[in-house]
């Protein structure tokens, strides 16, 4: 329960973590070179030892199964009524509700589609996972000065802002104007962005071929981020710009 800033990392085989707990003026870091070390648990294990003094309360593990909420009927046209493309304004993230089988789910970019429980009127939480009763998602009805949105809130902590946003379905010609390779000042690798079966597909350095979704005009976000397509004065693709995580406007350039 003590104040702590921490950051982890790895790759090719080497695992990372370090953790600073400012009020007591002690930092912990833990350096691997088997991609099977479990540096964040060791990190804290050495904490454990160093600072028993100072620890009152053990943390909360937030894998653990908090008690199941109670699972509401809501019939598929009720639940359908949610389905769209919802815009996270100050992350630059997008959230796509879709239904399957008469049931909600949503779509994040990240590796697996979330399905969703009902436990309220217009709350649901994340179904079939062990965490899924930590982290609710609330319709809210719009109003003239607040659009139509969701928020999203793990352990009832502040909730992202996603705002409900028009779809964009583009044709195969409008998909075409997209293909192309990338290049950024700032990085050396290059981004290529093709058509597969009807989708826009990226590919780059050391990554597997990943399916850009589309969200509004020239917006497309998949688990590498957001990736926003630019135009010069002649309306043709000039590039992108892509936000993240850990990124923000990072611009690569269509090569001619």
């Amino acid at each position: 329960n003590l104040a702590t800033v921490e950051h982890a990392g790895g790759d090719a085989g080497y695992r990372s973590d370090m953790a600073r707990f400012p009020q007591q003026h002690t930092s912990v870091a833990v350096l691997c070179n088997s991609a099977d070390a479990p540096p964040t648990s060791l990190v804290r294990q050495v904490a454990d030892i160093i600072l028993a003094k100072d620890i009152k309360v053990s943390e909360p593990d937030p894998l653990k199964a908090p008690p199941a909420a109670a699972e509401t009927t809501i019939t598929a046209a009720d639940a359908a009524q949610f389905a769209g493309t919802y815009w996270d304004r100050e992350d630059d993230g997008f959230m796509k509700i879709t239904m399957k089988d008469g049931k909600l789910q949503a779509d994040s970019g990240d590796e697996e589609i979330l399905m969703l429980k009902p436990v309220g009127e217009k709350r649901f939480h994340i179904a079939d996972v062990p965490w899924g009763d930590n982290e609710e998602i609330r319709f809210v009805t719009g109003t003239p000065e607040k659009p139509f949105h969701l928020e999203q809130s793990f352990r009832g902590g502040k909730p992202y802002i996603f705002e409900s946003v028009a779809p964009f379905s583009p044709s195969d010609t409008e998909l075409g104007e997209y293909v192309g390779e990338y290049v950024s000042k700032e990085i050396d690798p290059v981004y290529r962005i093709n058509i597969q079966k009807g989708t826009l597909n990226l590919t780059r350095l050391k990554h597997q071929p990943e399916t850009l979704q589309p969200t509004v005009r020239d917006v497309f976000f998949g688990k590498i981020g957001t990736v926003r397509f630019t135009r010069d004065s002649g309306r043709g693709i000039s590039g992108f710009v892509l936000n993240a995580d850990r990124m923000r406007n990072l611009r690569f350039q269509k090569k001619v």
